[in-house]
């Protein structure tokens, strides 16, 4: 006991003591730490390791779950944008199909024979979307003039791109033209 000085009241005491009862003070103090090490101390930490433990579990957890939400909400809305876009499509599909039998009653309405109808092109922009289609149609100058009347007046923008009439018998006229039918992009 180099540590404690020689005047002290400790010293005195521990050298005064039998060596019996200082190794009992001593073993005594160290199994009272054990003890408070073993029952209180490192259960605690072990509780608190545990904890940690659990918490960096549902962390990971959580992690992995926002993961594979973010995937299924990327999926989503993939599927979400193409079904818009299909939608449109359909739409645009659905609107030029509805000018083109409105062309085909128009002219059925004014008395005008169709000879030849044909698709021609699509041409798209991000704006507007127009489809040229071409007519071959026999009727007279009057029904012509009329059916291009009700084309001019409808809701539908319809543009005529070419015409072309040729007298083919007295009154009749052979007509030969192209119409494009404009779209505007929703």
């Amino acid at each position: 006991m180099y540590f404690i000085p020689e005047k002290g009241r400790f010293y005195r005491w521990a050298v005064h003591t039998r060596p019996l009862y200082r190794y009992g003070i001593t073993i005594g103090t160290l199994g009272v730490l054990l003890a408070m090490w073993f029952f209180l101390l490192n259960p605690w930490l072990i509780g608190m390791v545990q904890y940690e433990q659990a918490a960096l579990n549902r962390a990971v957890q959580e992690k992995q779950e926002a993961c594979m939400a973010e995937r299924a909400i990327s999926l989503r809305s993939k599927q979400i944008e193409k079904m818009d876009a299909a939608i449109c499509d359909i739409g645009r599909v659905q609107n030029e199909q509805d000018k083109i039998t409105f062309i085909f009653d128009a002219a059925q309405k004014h008395g005008l024979q169709i000879d030849a109808f044909s698709k021609e092109k699509d041409k798209c922009k991000e704006w507007r979307s127009k489809q040229y289609v071409s007519f071959s149609m026999n009727g007279t100058m009057p029904q012509f003039l009329s059916f291009f009347t009700a084309i001019a007046e409808s809701p539908y923008m319809i543009e005529c791109k070419q015409l072309a009439l040729q007298a083919t018998e007295t009154d009749r006229l052979a007509g030969n033209f192209q119409l494009a039918c404009v779209s505007v992009a929703p």
